[in-house]
């Protein structure tokens, strides 16, 4: 389940409407943001859609992962929460071999 609530509880800022992000850092320094964005895509019904993605730096260049309907407004699309995120996005951060966005 996913909503404006859950994502200021869990330290998550709104930047600007419907935008949200979160900095994950360690005694190193900054590991990542993660960015979550609430769009409403038009169709039969109005669908609403939160969408969250990371960045990271890699000796090879930046690298956006983007999770499309991961949930969805009501968290029935796939049940995923915003703990599930983090920890999705935290071992790719680990596989990527820990690319720290900025060390102290």
């Amino acid at each position: 389940m996913i909503s404006k609530q859950i994502l200021r509880e869990a330290g998550y800022r709104e930047w600007k409407q419907d935008h949200f992000q979160k900095r994950f850092e360690d005694e190193i320094g900054i590991k990542y943001h993660i960015d979550i964005v609430r769009l409403e895509i038009p169709n039969k019904t109005l669908h609403t859609v939160w969408s969250p993605s990371m960045q990271i730096i890699t000796p090879n260049g930046a690298v956006e992962i983007e999770l499309v309907q991961w949930f969805n407004n009501d968290g029935k699309t796939s049940g995923n929460t915003i703990e599930d995120v983090e920890e999705y996005f935290e071992r790719i951060w680990t596989f990527h071999g820990k690319p720290y966005y900025e060390k102290r």
